[in-house]
This record gives C-alpha cells, sequence and structure tokens, in this order.
C-alpha cells in the first residue's frame, strides 16, 4: 500500500492525537527518541508489527524492542524481572539503554524472533512518552530506515526514505543522542552487552556492582548485531589516523567524502568534508546526520578517519566498523 506521508510535530497534540490515532488502528508511524527515529507499531497488534519486517525488508527473525512509557509496565511484558532490573531503571531510564528479560506469555514471536527473552527499555522523549500515556500504548520500533542502512537522526532522513511506505513522521527534532541504545542481557549467568551503546560498560559496573561481560562479538539474536549495519549507500572506509591524511592528498581532487574529528589544513574548506566534534558525546550526535549528508552527495567513496581507541569510544567504533564492512 502506498502513502501519501506526511510530517506531524511532536509538539502539538492534535498530531499526537493523529499519530496515535493511525498507531491504534494498525498502522506505523516513525517516532522520535532520543537515540535514533524507530519505526513505530502498536506491541499488541501482530498484525502491525509484521508491517514493520515488510517496510524495512528485515529479517522476521530479528528480535524488535519494545518501547514502554513507565518502568511500571516491565511486569505486562517480562517474567521473573531481577532486582538489578529495577536498579538499571532507576539510574537510566528514561534513556538508552535496552534490557533483555525473560517474555511474558503475552509476547508474540513476531517480538521476540522466536526466542523466549524480549529486549525493552523506556525511551527518554518526553512528549513521545505523554503521548504513549494517554493512548495507553507501548511500542515496537526498531529504527525508521531500510534494514543494514543508515539510522535516521532527523524526521527529514525517515521521510526520505522510507515516504510512501508509511503514513506519517511524527518530528521531534533532531536527536539528542544519535547512536542506538545499549543492550544488555540479562538473563545469562552474567550481565551481558549485546550491542555497545551510550551506556558503558564502566558505567553498568558501577550501578550493578559487578562484571558485566562485554565480547568483541557474540552469536546471540540481537538488534544491531549483525557484521553488515548502518551503512551509507556510498562505498565507505575506515582509516586510521596515521593513514587518513594519505587518503586525504590521494583523493583531493576527487569527488569524495571525508569524515574527520582531526583538524586538517588541506580540509579546512573542503566542499565534501565535515569535521566532527572531539567530544564523544558531542560526535556521536552529529555521526549518522554527517553520513547521510555525504551519502546525498553522489560521491565515489566516503573516508572516515578512525575514533580514537578508547572504552567511551567503542559504540562509535562498532557502528563504523559495521559501517564500512
Amino acid at each position: 500500500m502506498m502513502f501519501t506521508t506526511q510530517i506531524l510535530d511532536l509538539c502539538s497534540p492534535l498530531d499526537c492525537d493523529k499519530a496515535a490515532k493511525l498507531l491504534l488502528e494498525g498502522e506505523l508511524v516513525a517516532i522520535p527518541t532520543e537515540t535514533v527515529y524507530g519505526l513505530a507499531a502498536d506491541a499488541q497488534n501482530k498484525e502491525a508489527i509484521n508491517k514493520i519486517f515488510e517496510v524495512k525488508q528485515r529479517p522476521s527473525t530479528h528480535p524488535l524492542i519494545v518501547h514502554i512509557a513507565d518502568v511500571l509496565e516491565l511486569k505486562k511484558w517480562a517474567l521473573d524481572i531481577p532486582e538489578i532490573a529495577y536498579a538499571l531503571a532507576k539510574a537510566y531510564w528514561p534513556g538508552p539503554l535496552t534490557i533483555v528479560l525473560k517474555k511474558a506469555a503475552n509476547v508474540g514471536a513476531e517480538i521476540s524472533g522466536g526466542l523466549e527473552t524480549i529486549a525493552i527499555r523506556v525511551p527518554n522523549q518526553p512528549k513521545l512518552l505523554e503521548m504513549m500515556k494517554q493512548h495507553d500504548l507501548a511500542l515496537v520500533a526498531p529504527s525508521a530506515n531500510p534494514h543494514k542502512k543508515l539510522s535516521p537522526t532527523k524526521a527529514d532522513h525517515v521521510y526520505k526514505s522510507l515516504y510512501g511506505r508509511i503514513p506519517a513522521v511524527l518530528d521531534g527534532g533532531v536527536c539528542a543522542v544519535g547512536l542506538e541504545s545499549t543492550i544488555l542481557d540479562l538473563t545469562q549467568e552474567n550481565p551481558i552487552i549485546l550491542r555497545k551503546g551510550p551506556i558503558t560498560k564502566d558505567d553498568l559496573e558501577k550501578i550493578l556492582g559487578c562484571c558485566v561481560i562485554d565480547p568483541s562479538s557474540h552469536s546471540i539474536p540481537s538488534p544491531g548485531n549483525m557484521h553488515l549495519h548502518y551503512q551509507p549507500y556510498t562505498k565507505s572506509y575506515l582509516v586510521q589516523k596515521s593513514e587518513f591524511e594519505n587518503k586525504i592528498e590521494e583523493n583531493l581532487d576527487e569527488p569524495v567524502g571525508f569524515l574527520h574529528y582531526s583538524f586538517y589544513k588541506s580540509l579546512a574548506h573542503h566542499p565534501y568534508a565535515i569535521k566532527l566534534e572531539e567530544i564523544k558525546e558531542n560526535y556521536a550526535s552529529a555521526l549518522y546526520s554527517s553520513l547521510h549528508h555525504l551519502d546525498s552527495l553522489n560521491l565515489k567513496a566516503i573516508y572516515i578517519e578512525a575514533p580514537p581507541s578508547q572504552p567511551s569510544w567503542a559504540a562509535v567504533e562498532d557502528r563504523l566498523v559495521k559501517a564500512t564492512n
């Protein structure tokens, strides 16, 4: 089914009611969160959820994250909830932390990817939470983009990539965090990070008082757990800082994009170069938007200066590695 996709305003109560009505009628609406824009469906509507896989061209065995409006709703979706889940919720919800728990009996395979677990979080977007509470909505909402492509951090990113395939995008401005949430599995013997994100291993261990496993790779099905993901359409390369300047010299007069955080005099006025900030949080919030811009320029390639090899930058590095393999 083709739609004339409309842009709705998150700051407009009338538009929020329109978005909620569409969701309750079984349609998909792109919603803003603090991480990225999500392609939302009513979490209690199986037919609506199945539309997500069709629109995104996403494998149906890939689990979805359920977004709830309040920690009190956890018991509707999960069983045998450990106390550490509530400790994490107190510290980081609303916020960019998804926890994996044993799923309740009412959670269908279309949400869990056929697993006996559920991924769940409370997004840090107050007006969205207000809409969800007012209309008693829980939402499944993977990133609002074609499968494996760049995640959207602006309504315009969604509009360009999914126009005609969904009825509405709820515009809440630029996503403040700009990277997908950390996913932490609490169903294993020890807590294990399934997707690196804004909340780090050190952050989690300070709250839990125990070791959190942060493997370089794993085989547990999880959102974002693919070798290739978050990719621009333009072929992109992750280049170590020691080699980045060589790539500049080799391609300075070519239609090639450069994304960097160090200062390079030769790129100061380059039409296809974007310098991001050296502060990790600011870099992360601008990363996808910058890649979207370069990807729109019909360039031959994009060269990305590798970020610092530090634990606090692990989520950024994870996204860039998956975007450039």
